[in-house]
């Protein structure tokens, strides 16, 4: 079952790489200085895992993010954006502009505004973008045209803005979102984010580890957790380092300790977090494997991708199994929380990241990564 989905999964990635250089920009394909083919990396089944010392390690490893100057907001008079709500769950965080957006400001497609205007709301924080929230219908329909004022505008003028500042990693609920990045380095904010979520990862997998045994899944997922758990601590390590690397600085993720829950709710997490966010970021680490301009990323983000990718690959695997296991009501629970998981993925996808991480981590501009996720949705979601 596991080769299969190995084989499906790595056969969607190649087509999915391939259409987002397609698309790729004049920028990225600078940033890549190829000819844009993207390679899957190939699984070594051979190679050797984090030891229990790695995981450890990666867990002390607790430094602070250095402060950043005060952003000023010039066009406001009533003072600067406020932070709004991130939820303990969130990967991104919400601000409150007091006096909406500047004269003449026009936000692009699905509520994206430029990254000058992100990096001014969101004092610097928004290394994936920001956007004005819910102005796009999940096929990706606006429903705002930019006329008039936009959804989530009060009668004083304020608006929320969502400021997009981390992918990677699996998240459970209880987990506490990610610090916001404080410092002068785009890169070195957006892995010591990607250190936080990978810590947490390993959190999150041991929650599927003991929710598999509680449900008497197959030994073979039950190792696939287990094998997942020493990765994501490498992973921490690694990027933690890199974060160090570009003036950053990662800290250890707070996840509460949750009862293990019944089967549907860990089906639903298991499709959000793994048959979604963690299958795309596998996809995306690839993609920065061959296009980041840091060799030092590069070299981090092949490993990273292949063990990914067999995370994805596990992901899929619990997902069938448990599947099997469901009420078709249940069935029906977890599809639809899987095409909110897509629909919020594509939104996400909907604003350009800060130039220094396309050219520095290879990070897929907006063009590339709507082509990304809508391949993996023809492909895997749908």
């Amino acid at each position: 079952m596991i080769r299969r989905e190995e084989a499906r999964l790595r056969a969607a990635f190649r087509r999915a790489l391939l259409i987002g250089a397609g698309a790729a920009t004049p920028l990225a394909a600078y940033a890549c200085g190829s000819s844009g083919v993207v390679p899957v990396p190939e699984f070594d089944s051979g190679a050797v895992d984090a030891t229990t010392a790695d995981a450890a390690d990666a867990s002390d490893e607790v430094i602070s993010f250095p402060d950043s100057a005060d952003v000023h907001v010039s066009w406001c008079s009533l003072g600067p954006p406020v932070f709004w709500d991130a939820g303990n769950t969130s990967c991104d965080f919400f601000v409150m502009s007091p006096c909406g957006l500047p004269d003449g400001a026009v936000p692009l497609q699905c509520g994206a505004l430029v990254p000058t205007l992100c990096h001014q709301l969101c004092d610097g924080g928004a290394q994936y973008g920001c956007q004005i929230p819910n102005v796009c219908a999940p096929d990706g329909a606006p429903l705002w045209d930019g006329d008039g004022a936009p959804p989530g505008t009060d009668d004083s003028g304020a608006i929320i803005v969502e400021c997009l500042h981390c992918n990677g990693g699996r998240r459970t609920d209880g987990m506490r979102a990610p610090p916001v990045a404080r410092g002068r380095s785009a890169t070195g904010g957006l892995f010591a984010r990607l250190a936080y979520l990978e810590h947490a990862s390993i959190a999150a997998f041991a929650r599927l580890r003991d929710e598999l045994r509680a449900h008497r899944a197959p030994a073979s997922l039950v190792r696939g957790a287990e094998r997942a758990m020493r990765d994501e601590a490498r992973h921490a390590r690694v990027t933690a380092r890199i974060a160090r690397d570009h003036g950053a600085s990662a800290r250890r993720a707070r996840v509460a300790r949750r009862a293990s829950r019944p089967l549907v709710d860990a089906a639903i997490e298991n499709a959000i977090e793994g048959c979604v966010r963690e299958t795309y970021g596998a996809c995306v680490a690839a993609w920065q494997a061959t296009h980041a301009g840091d060799p030092r990323v590069r070299d981090a983000m092949k490993r990273i991708a292949i063990d990914e990718t067999r995370h994805a690959t596990l992901s899929w695997s619990v997902a069938r199994w448990m599947r099997r296991r469901l009420s078709p009501r249940e069935r029906d629970r977890v599809d639809a929380a899987r095409a909110r998981a897509v629909a919020a993925l594509r939104d996400d996808a909907s604003a350009d990241p800060a130039r220094a991480l396309v050219v520095t981590a290879g990070v897929p501009t907006a063009a590339d990564a709507r082509a990304i996720v809508a391949r993996l949705a023809r492909d895997l979601w749908t």
